[in-house]
């Protein structure tokens, strides 16, 4: 009896070590694998047409991967989207200055660059950026500036610069875009005080140029409704984004990009993933498809906008394209170089509710 009551008790012992062991293992791997999990589907939140023409449907016929895009005009009503789900998109192209921000609140996850050996194409002014410096957060995708596309069948030559968009003359065809910082740092440029304000004194004057401002421009707009009311003309000059400012120059003789000598934003567009991102896997394996110099030399094409891939440049045959990529930008800065500050924040909230939707 004893004997049995201790063989009982060795074999319970046993099967208890057992199951803690490889219980343990089991939820220790289901919970590395969960971002690793194969699924067939990959949920990606970007501008509208900023991707090349056969880009997703090339990389599903490759992958096997059914690609669901959704589209945005309004970069922070985008980040505001991921806020209320996190888990909605598993893929987000965002610009270098929200980044730092979408790490704080924990709203993109880390990058497993092991995962994305095409990272080695990636130029290292658009990759070592603040953001990045411990852990990889954002891999980049497209850089460019923010810039003036203008009707020259209206203007002059000489003076091209940014006093056209306060000049009465352009009262009512003036169109801008619908972002407070990229209103504050055109107006912050124009004064001579830098790419942001930095002071009471500055920001008051950067506030009283855009409301004088206002009495002269047509309104705020989208990128997209920007571009077709300068293609019918309803607009002779307009606040725009690099590859939208040199499609119409590239394939229309009478309009022009320009970047006014008082100096312009440097942007970079970025992929994040999203903290709640359900295909992680999937994520990495888009990201680093795109990064295939050949992908990205194509989307660099069609878009005329100049690709953070730095081994795309010598696959770039258009010439037009090539002066660009090989354009000095050295003199611009970015937004992400910035530390905000309280007052500049609610300087962009007073553009955005009394200039903006005022």
């Amino acid at each position: 009896m004893d004997f049995n009551k201790k063989f009982v008790n060795g074999f319970l012992l046993i099967f208890l070590i057992i199951f803690i062991t490889f219980g343990s293992i089991y939820l220790f791997s289901s919970d590395l694998s969960s971002k690793d999990k194969q699924t067939n589907e990959l949920r990606i939140f970007n501008w509208e047409d900023y991707f090349g023409e056969t880009t997703i449907q090339d990389f599903e016929q490759e992958y096997g991967v059914k690609v669901y895009l959704d589209t945005f005009q309004d970069e922070d009503l985008a980040v505001e989207v991921l806020k209320q789900n996190a888990s909605k998109y598993d893929l987000f192209i965002v610009s270098d200055d929200l980044i730092d921000n979408l790490i704080d609140i924990d709203l993109i996850q880390k990058i497993n660059i092991k995962k994305i050996p095409n990272l080695k194409y990636v130029d290292s002014f658009c990759l070592e950026r603040s953001y990045n410096k411990v852990n990889i957060y954002a891999v980049p995708y497209i850089r460019g500036t923010t810039g003036i596309v203008l009707n020259s069948k209206y203007f002059p030559k000489d003076g091209w610069n940014y006093g056209l968009l306060w000049d009465e003359k352009n009262t009512g065809k003036i169109g801008l875009l619908n972002n407070p910082l990229e209103l504050i740092s055109m107006a912050s440029n124009y004064l001579g005080y830098g790419l942001v304000p930095e002071d009471s004194f500055e920001m008051n004057n950067v506030l009283r140029y855009l409301y004088l401002q206002k009495k002269i421009a047509l309104g705020y707009f989208d990128l997209l409704t920007l571009e077709e009311m300068m293609l019918n003309e309803t607009l002779i000059a307009a606040q725009v984004y690099e590859e939208t400012g040199l499609r119409l120059e590239s394939e229309y003789d009478n309009f022009e990009y320009i970047l006014p000598e008082e100096g312009v934003p440097l942007w970079i567009d970025n992929f994040v993933i999203p903290s709640g991102a359900k295909n992680y896997l999937n994520s990495m394996k888009f990201i680093d498809y795109v990064l295939r110099p050949e992908v990205s030399a194509d989307i660099s094409n069609y878009l005329m906008a100049v690709s953070c891939n730095k081994e795309a440049e010598k696959l770039i045959e258009d010439d037009f394209l090539l002066d660009v990529y090989n354009r000095d930008v050295s003199q611009y800065e970015l937004f992400s170089e910035y530390t905000s500050s309280v007052s500049l924040e609610k300087l962009k909230e007073d553009v955005l509710k009394n200039i903006i939707e005022g």
